[in-house]
């Protein structure tokens, strides 16, 4: 399962070169029942301007969800990926969002998701900047709140879920110290720093990839399970994704 940066655990020190092999958090979207996410405009004077992206048991994804993660992946990366995968992305998040609502995990608080915003927000040099680069991506603060907020919410309920029991031995720091990040260094040129000073930022990475590869197997079995009917794109009028990322 690809996963969108947001609040990714930044690692110390040469976190920029570790980092980059981890898998990140996922872009979390719990779905309240179809029926009351359809916009009230949804269908105007025979006009459909939404759609359904995924028939999920009783429940749906919504086209203007793929448009707007769409959107999300080009505010934070630049570039969104194809609809296939944003289609896919978004049954995984259904599926662990289903999962964390059956077992009652806690929401995020209102100040843990303004924290958040917060932070993003200081990338832009102004909130005129900000507010312009949303709504050329059609978003505005609303959306990119509820985005953080279901992101907290389902990494918080994935580390909750996958990290108890994940233990790091010293070896496979070793290991990774040797033939990934030293041997990385070498290749550039570049001094490895000492492994000591490097061991604790190493088990987290090699921590956080366990505890994505736990979260991939059980969604992979989960999904095994379920009734899923992805709509075929040539049925919807054509990938509207790739290059726009806005929400029309």
């Amino acid at each position: 399962m690809q996963r969108v940066v947001v609040l990714i655990i930044l690692l110390a020190g040469i976190a920029g070169r570790i980092a980059a092999q981890a898998s990140p958090p996922p872009v979390p979207s719990p779905h309240p029942p179809a029926e009351s996410r359809l916009r009230p405009d949804a269908v105007r004077e025979g006009v459909v301007i939404d759609g359904i992206a995924v028939r999920i048991e009783d429940d749906i994804i919504l086209e203007s969800e793929v448009t707007e993660l769409a959107a999300v992946q080009k505010l934070l990366d630049g570039k969104s990926r194809g609809r296939a995968d944003l289609v896919n992305e978004l049954v995984d998040q259904w599926v662990l969002g289903r999962e964390g609502e059956t077992g009652n995990f806690p929401k995020p608080s209102d100040a843990e998701v303004q924290a958040a915003f917060d932070r993003l927000a200081a990338n832009f040099s102004s909130a005129a900047n900000r507010k312009a680069k949303l709504e050329g991506l059609g978003l505005d603060d609303s959306i990119v709140k509820r985005q953080l907020r279901t992101q907290i919410y389902l990494s918080s309920f994935i580390e909750y879920r996958f990290r108890p029991g994940v233990e790091i031995t010293d070896k496979a720091v070793s290991d990774y110290y040797q033939t990934e990040l030293a041997a990385e260094l070498m290749k550039k040129k570049e001094p490895a720093p000492p492994l000591a000073g490097v061991t604790n930022n190493i088990r987290e990475l090699l921590t956080e990839k366990e505890v994505s590869r736990r979260a991939d197997e059980w969604i992979a079995d989960a999904r095994s399970r379920l009734r899923i009917d992805v709509v075929a794109d040539d049925e919807i009028g054509g990938d509207r994704h790739g290059d726009t990322g806005g929400v029309k």
